[in-house]
C-alpha cells in the first residue's frame, strides 16, 4: 500500500476521533488513547505501523465498542485496520 494513502486513511480517522462526542467516560477515555496512538504515524511520515506493536488489535477492538454509539467511527476504524492488514502488520 502507498504510504500516502496509509497517511490519508490515518488522517481522517484523526479527524472523526476529534468529532466524537462519547458520553461515557470510558469511551471519552478510549477515543484520546486512539489520538495518541496514531499521532507519531502522523508527525512522522517516516514512522511505520510495525514500530507500534499491537496498534491493529486496540484499533480492531476499538471499533467494534464504537460499533452501536458512533457507527461512522466503527467504519473508520475498521477501515484503518484493513489498510494495516494488507501491509501485514
Amino acid at each position: 500500500m502507498d504510504p500516502q494513502h496509509l497517511q490519508s486513511v490515518l488522517r481522517q480517522l484523526e479527524s472523526e476521533l476529534r468529532t466524537a462526542d462519547p458520553k461515557n467516560p470510558a469511551t471519552r477515555a478510549l477515543v484520546r488513547r486512539l489520538a495518541q496512538d496514531i499521532r507519531p504515524l502522523l508527525d512522522n511520515t517516516s514512522a511505520r505501523p510495525e514500530q507500534h506493536p499491537g496498534l491493529r488489535q486496540r484499533l480492531a477492538e476499538a471499533a467494534a465498542a464504537f460499533e452501536a454509539e458512533h457507527p461512522r467511527l466503527a467504519m473508520t476504524l475498521e477501515n484503518v485496520v484493513n489498510q494495516l492488514a494488507q501491509l501485514n502488520l
